[in-house]
């Protein structure tokens, strides 16, 4: 935990703190002064002193305000944390300071790394053997079928691959029914499906 005075002079920071930054407090004159304390926001930018938490409540731009930074400890190496700042406040609601509290995320934000790239590959594999089903199909059943036949049962298979990547987006879990449904039942026979409701 930091604190700091009503114009983001820090006065305080516990050892926990410095445990985990790898360096002493730095003991900024003031909100301007943060950028002293060196993170870097998630596309490479580095975090400017009016960034950080603590400096959006001193400034009076929240009354709540946190943020993911990647932060380069006294060594040079560098680790995920996240911040969160709120006002001290005295008995007549008057804003004197701030205090932030810096949380380590460096583990969690590497398994989601690691699992945005097992999803990434799982869903490359599940392409290629779909397009192996396809190709198999076509194959197969190209001379012995009727071309309408084969040409349904192709678009409810791509229909199908479609609804699975659709699934195992960026987010997984987060894709809307209706966009299920849209790419894997209307394809099928759009003509004779209609949807409906909340989504």
């Amino acid at each position: 935990v930091l604190i700091a005075d009503r114009d983001g002079r820090i006065l305080h920071g516990n050892s926990n703190i410095e445990r985990m930054l790898g360096h002493p407090i730095r003991l900024s004159a003031d909100a301007d002064s943060y950028e002293e304390w060196v993170g870097y926001h998630e596309d490479g930018r580095r975090v400017a002193s009016g960034d950080y938490p603590l400096a959006q409540v001193i400034r009076g731009k929240a009354d709540h305000s946190q943020l993911d930074v990647d932060y380069e400890h006294g060594n040079g190496s560098r680790s995920w944390i996240h911040a969160i700042a709120e006002p001290i406040r005295d008995e007549n609601g008057e804003r004197v300071g701030a205090a932030v509290a810096v949380i380590d995320i460096d583990e969690e934000r590497r398994l989601q790394d690691n699992q945005r790239l097992l999803i990434a590959e799982l869903n490359h594999r599940v392409k290629n053997a779909f397009s192996v089903t396809q190709a198999i199909v076509n194959r197969s059943l190209r001379s012995t079928v009727d071309p309408e036949f084969l040409e349904r049962l192709n678009r409810r298979l791509s229909a199908y691959a479609q609804a699975h990547a659709g699934l195992l987006g960026k987010k997984i879990g987060r894709v809307s029914f209706d966009d299920i449904l849209d790419e894997a039942i209307v394809p099928i026979d759009p003509r004779r499906l209609r949807t409906h409701g909340a989504e």
